[in-house]
């Protein structure tokens, strides 16, 4: 205490009223700012048009859902984010492709109090064209909880991420399997994970047909994802896929 008393003691009047001065400039410098934000309303989640949280603003509520297509959003549509408040007790998932897809991603912690989304030399990193809302960071980089219980869902993207669809099995076969002999164009050779949430085995084929797989020197029947299971297919049956079986035990396969 005696030393903070000194210190001002010390100090010609003229220093003393600089030094105030500046600590007021600082503090009015930093008001504007953090003001930009407030009007992202409480439990939302807030986008806007332009740094700093200026410009128009879009906001979302955990009640709202994701967002899998900004393009199909007659409110986002057209519109590049480039700055953020979350406002919600949650984490904030926003994906530079629609439905959670694309390479890259921004998490936003919850209660995060606004800024830029990053930029890597002058770039932004991520240009939101999708969102949703989780309880934990890891829980962004997955999107299986898409697929509802009973489907077997597919999804051209890592971790249950990009296009998503349950899928249909046309093919009534012995013992009780039942299939999709030919996918359509949409997912011939585009499937890379895998959410199965039957009580079957999901049994995945490289041809039309049910096509076996020739993976190097090797031949095999089918790749099997078992009931209750969700998997990144590896990479060498990534966007290989043009026939699947449901089937209540493997051998079935």
């Amino acid at each position: 205490m005696n030393t903070i008393k000194n210190f001002f003691g010390r100090l010609p009047a003229v220093g003393l009223a600089v030094l105030m001065l500046a600590a007021t400039l600082v503090w009015f410098q930093a008001g504007p700012a953090r003001a930009a934000y407030d009007n992202c309303p409480t439990d939302t989640f807030c986008l806007y048009t332009e740094s700093g949280g200026n410009g128009e603003m879009v906001s979302f509520s955990l009640q709202d859902g994701p967002v899998l297509d900004y393009q199909a959003n007659a409110a986002l549509a057209g519109k590049t984010f480039v700055s953020f408040r979350n406002n919600t007790a949650s984490w904030g998932c926003l994906y530079e492709g629609a439905s959670y897809g694309g390479v890259k991603m921004q998490s936003v912690r919850p209660g995060h109090l606004g800024g830029d989304l990053p930029k890597d030399g002058g770039v932004q990193t991520v240009v939101p064209a999708s969102h949703k809302f989780a309880k934990s960071k890891p829980g962004c980089r997955t999107g299986f909880e898409r697929c509802q219980a009973t489907r077997l869902c597919i999804f051209q993207a890592p971790s249950g991420r990009g296009i998503a669809a349950g899928t249909v099995e046309p093919d009534v076969l012995p013992d009780g399997v039942t299939g999709n002999k030919a996918y359509s164009a949409t997912w011939n050779d585009k499937v890379v994970s895998v959410s199965n949430r039957t009580q079957k085995f999901a049994c995945f084929y490289d041809g039309a047909g049910y096509g076996p797989w020739h993976i190097l020197t090797w031949t095999i029947p089918a790749y099997v994802v078992p009931p209750g299971q969700e998997t990144t297919l590896p990479w060498e049956y990534q966007g290989k896929t043009s026939a699947h079986k449901l089937a209540d035990a493997e051998s079935k396969c």
